[in-house]
């Protein structure tokens, strides 16, 4: 089995959506989740504000799956959320492990 990171860029109006979709998905999958400032958007998709920053506030979501889940995720997305323009990245997952003991998840 391939496991791969597949990597979500969200618009943070529609983080909450996107999270509950993948909560309800499977109870046991574990995911990471954080505010990342986002480069490159189309200059007029930017606020005032932003484009001073040069830069527009996303959530950025973390999810080791196996490849064919992985896909499975983006369709699904897709068509539950499909004017949602979610940004997505799947990538071979080389190695993960445990450094230290486990405080928690």
């Amino acid at each position: 089995m391939e496991e791969s990171l597949l990597v979500l860029i969200v618009d943070t109006r529609i983080q909450e959506p996107v999270l509950d979709w993948l909560l309800d998905y499977r109870e046991d999958i574990l995911f990471t989740s954080g505010r990342v400032d986002c480069h490159g958007v189309e200059h007029a998709a930017l606020s005032d504000r932003e484009q001073v920053s040069g830069s527009t506030p996303r959530l950025m979501v973390q999810l080791q799956v196996p490849l064919a889940e992985a896909r499975r995720i983006c369709a699904g997305l897709g068509a539950a959320l499909p004017k949602a323009g979610i940004r997505y990245w799947i990538v071979p997952l080389l190695e993960q492990g445990l450094l230290g003991p486990s405080a928690g998840p």
